[in-house]
């Protein structure tokens, strides 16, 4: 779930197997993955959405 400046909320259901295997990593397991493909996710259509739907841009090419 997300909420927004605007007042509204949308509910997002991850598609992406990435996603859900970054959310279950531990904070250490996440510092340790820095740089990575699992970090940079090229191409995942969940970080995507999010990002745009926060900043309204990607601000790069996916």
């Amino acid at each position: 779930m997300a909420s927004h400046a605007d007042g509204h909320a949308e509910f997002y259901s991850w598609t992406d197997p990435r996603t859900v295997k970054w959310a279950q990593l531990t904070w250490q397991e996440a510092e340790a993955q820095r740089g990575s493909d699992l970090t940079t996710q090229p191409g995942n259509w969940d970080l995507e959405k999010v990002q745009k739907a926060c900043w309204g841009r990607l601000g790069y090419d996916p």
